[in-house]
């Protein structure tokens, strides 16, 4: 403070005027100290909070992983290791295809807020494909779906999300 009377004085003003300046600065280093403070503990109210959102949504993906990837080969093994053959009746067949897309549908709608866009877009690909067989398909085309190729690709489909999901899992450290 001998520096700020000094530096008053130096610059010509009376007793009062260094006595309110003095006052002042005094005043405006304990509001900063205030703000620093402050602003201080919200960052630490600030990362606590994240760091605990964090640890929310990480329980929701590993959560996820133990719902869809199960869902995932339930859906393949009700399609191709049921009782679908090629001399299924269009109606029962629809129904199956919708089960199957209900059974992979019903974790990913549960926590597709906590998803990565590759997630979402591994278990989109399997849905797409089921979504194509769920409006009256034709014989020719039940035929196709359950031909090799399609069951193969549909494998692998269900794999390779299978493989995404537990990426993320690892990603979290799960």
């Amino acid at each position: 403070m001998e520096t700020v009377t000094e530096l008053v004085k130096a610059i010509g003003l009376g007793p009062v005027w260094t006595s309110v300046i003095i006052v002042l600065l005094t005043v405006l280093i304990y509001l900063l100290k205030k703000y620093v403070d402050l602003k201080s503990e919200v960052t630490k109210i600030n990362t606590t909070y994240r760091s605990g959102q964090r640890a929310k949504i990480d329980d929701k993906l590993l959560q996820y992983a133990e719902a869809q990837i199960p869902a995932l080969w339930q859906s393949y093994r009700l399609l191709y290791e049921g009782e679908i053959t090629e001399s299924i009746e269009t109606d029962k067949f629809v129904v199956k295809i919708k089960e199957a897309d209900q059974i992979i549908w019903k974790p990913y709608t549960d926590y597709k807020f906590v998803l990565d866009s590759q997630v979402i877009a591994s278990v989109r690909r399997i849905h797409n494909i089921l979504e194509q067989y769920k409006y009256s398909p034709s014989r020719k085309a039940i035929k196709n779906f359950l031909d090799f190729d399609s069951q193969d690709e549909l494998h692998k489909l269900v794999k390779d999300a299978e493989q995404t999901i537990k990426a993320q899992c690892i990603k979290i450290g799960g």
